[in-house]
């Protein structure tokens, strides 16, 4: 397989594939997609970095042990075990381009001897709300955030949260007439009130009316369950009730809060994606599958992430870059169900 064949099949220039291949900003979310699809299905082998044509030499000679740490700074992840497979692929597959090893600690407090010592040539941290006690355990090593947490310390690269919430807002805005909601079940879950953030915003701005679905008590998604979930969104589900007809189009930010409200709805006689459109976030198999009929979806792309904060590092590292607070946040995509069908209100 070569480049020129991975182009065609793809319906793209060898150039576009080259920057997708080589992490350079250029081609779209939908482009990188299928290009890294592509290279996965065929088995495409790419070239250690410090040996990929116009790869300076020096990328090589600044990785002394070859070896990234993926560290959990605390259980943020847990509540999203799809999302973090996907991410952890990307990053395994992106390291595994460039003849690198990852080293994972999962627990905040164990972290691996080699890892201590430093004997590793960056680190990728991910969670949102590290203690000062593990930041002050962590090696002084090149390092990158995937996560919605900031520092001026270290370079980002995050999931588009942000941009999630815009592409339900207009899409619900474009296709529907009537009043639009969202479901607001954490707060102080960062990606949560970003995408829900960014919605709000949106809608203000084209002067479009929604409200606020809560329940009762806050509580938290990290380590729940579908049932404790369900059990929280009660009275949003009473909410969506008494809204009745007037309600066109409704945004659940994470597919578990979809998940959950999906069958509470049904119980009282509400047909979801037939008496109003669905938008959720993440377009996680794990959860929507046995949703009928299923919601329209938006896509994270944390495959892509976990590439580029691989990519990120390695630049850290080969070019000895200081400079802080550098964020690269990535686009999302809207996902359709195959057989989605909406006619919008007059």
């Amino acid at each position: 397989m070569t480049l020129e064949q991975i182009a065609r099949m793809a319906g793209v220039s060898k150039s576009t594939v080259s920057r997708v291949i080589n992490g350079r900003p250029g081609p779209s979310m939908r482009t990188v997609h299928k290009v890294n699809s592509i290279v996965e299905r065929t088995g495409y082998t790419l070239a250690p970095i410090d040996q990929r044509p116009g790869v300076p030499k020096s990328v090589g000679a600044s990785l002394c042990y070859r070896q990234v740490a993926l560290i959990m700074v605390d259980q943020g992840y847990s509540s999203s075990s799809e999302l973090f497979v996907q991410l952890l692929m990307g990053i395994g597959t992106a390291l595994a381009d460039q003849g690198l090893g990852l080293i994972m600690a999962n627990h905040p407090h164990r972290l691996p001897p080699i890892v201590r010592r430093g004997m590793i040539d960056g680190m990728l941290l991910a969670g949102s709300h590290p203690s000062q006690d593990m930041m002050a355990a962590l090696p002084k090593v090149p390092a990158v955030w995937l996560t919605s947490y900031l520092t001026p310390h270290h370079t980002h690269v995050m999931l588009g949260n942000e941009v999630a919430g815009q592409i339900a807002a207009k899409y619900l805005h474009k296709n529907t007439r009537g009043l639009l909601a969202y479901v607001s079940i954490e707060s102080q879950h960062l990606a949560l009130a970003q995408r829900n953030h960014a919605f709000v915003f949106t809608l203000n701005e084209v002067g479009r009316k929604f409200v606020e679905l809560k329940p009762c008590h806050e509580r938290p998604l990290q380590l729940a369950a579908i049932p404790q979930i369900k059990q929280a969104l009660l009275p949003v589900a009473d909410q969506i009730a008494q809204l009745g007809p007037s309600l066109t189009g409704l945004f659940c930010s994470c597919d578990q809060i979809t998940a959950a409200l999906y069958p509470l709805l049904i119980r009282r006689g509400i047909r979801p994606m037939q008496d109003f459109l669905i938008i959720s976030c993440g377009h996680h198999t794990s959860y929507l599958a046995g949703l009928d009929p299923q919601p329209i979806s938006i896509d994270l792309c944390e495959q892509v992430v976990g590439r580029r904060a691989v990519e990120q590092l390695i630049s850290i590292i080969s070019t000895r870059s200081k400079s802080r607070n550098k964020c690269l946040t990535l686009g999302a995509e809207l996902v359709l169900p195959d057989d989605y069908t909406w006619e919008s209100t007059p």
